[in-house]
């Protein structure tokens, strides 16, 4: 995995590069004008004394909320620590989500879903989804030998459509919840064992977030590949569910999902195939594109 992440950081710096063109593109509409050199990129997070300035959160600045009577400001993005120094990280790993069809040893059934938002029983239609532990901007990987493996689901009822708070390395956003789409079951993956000291997750499909979530580049490296990657947009929401009654080992620990692309100018994914083994058994996957990044959160209902 060392390996691979040298080949990514001429795509990451041009990612980078593209965001600060679309932030000096929100200043020139918010002014008028572009900043001045007097002013310089300073402009974009310090007011030069402009009319109608304001300032937009960073992409990847860090929000501190309140605990008890102490609360601290944000950290710009110029001069930020890494995550890790100023929060406790779940124990969940950030996972690379890839699009995936079944090839075989799998049948539909039926299953009795309980989470927090309420009882689901639902039809699991097909596999369509692999799952990857992976290391984002070299924060480390947890467990590398557990994954999720990921099925549609049908069901009768529309969804809890409730509004959701979700806050995590990339910020805090509040989303409608609205019907299940998919649940992950921890796996093993090629014959590799695993404690999988992981959750099954059902997955939600939300409305557009509020406030308005900002793309932003990420290194992403897993044992498929190593790439820049932007981070686009939510995409679906994953709460800890108790699957016919193997319950929950975390409840507080979801997982937010959003849609990704890799940054131009790399080698394409090449699909392959891959096996797996959960409680719903052993199958034969191909696996073809990277769908999304999930990242370890937390919710509230407000």
């Amino acid at each position: 995995l060392l390996g691979r992440v040298g080949q990514s950081k001429t795509a990451a710096a041009k990612a980078q590069v593209e965001l600060f063109g679309a932030a000096l593109d929100q200043y020139r509409l918010d002014i008028g004008a572009y900043p001045t050199t007097a002013q310089g990129l300073d402009a974009l997070v310090r007011n030069p004394n402009v009319a109608n300035w304001k300032r937009v959160p960073a992409d990847d600045e860090i929000q501190h909320s309140a605990v008890g009577v102490t609360t601290v400001p944000p950290i710009d993005w110029i001069n930020r620590p890494t995550f890790q120094q100023v929060v406790q990280i779940p124990a969940v790993d950030h996972f690379k989500c890839y699009k995936a069809l079944g090839t075989s040893g799998f049948t539909r059934r039926l299953v009795t879903l309980v989470d927090q938002f309420g009882t689901t029983v639902s039809v699991v239609v097909k596999p369509d989804t692999l799952c990857n532990a992976v290391d984002k901007n070299s924060e480390g990987i947890g467990d590398a030998t557990a994954h999720l493996e990921c099925y549609v689901t049908s069901q009768a009822n529309r969804g809890p459509r409730r509004l959701t708070t979700v806050s995590n390395q990339f910020g805090t956003q509040t989303s409608l919840i609205l019907a299940p789409r998919r649940l992950c079951v921890p796996s093993t993956r090629d014959g590799v064992s695993s404690a999988l000291n992981l959750d099954h997750f059902l997955c939600y499909r939300q409305s557009h977030a509020t406030p308005r979530f900002l793309r932003r580049a990420v290194t992403l490296v897993d044992d498929y590949e190593s790439k820049a990657t932007v981070v686009l947009r939510p995409d679906s929401l994953c709460a800890p569910v108790n699957e016919d009654g193997t319950g929950v080992k975390d409840p507080t620990t979801h997982l937010q999902c959003y849609r990704v692309r890799q940054v131009g100018g790399q080698t394409k994914f090449a699909p392959r195939g891959a096996t797996t083994t959960n409680t719903f058994g052993a199958g034969s996957l191909s696996v073809r594109a990277p769908r999304t990044l999930c990242v370890p959160s937390t919710k509230t209902l407000p």
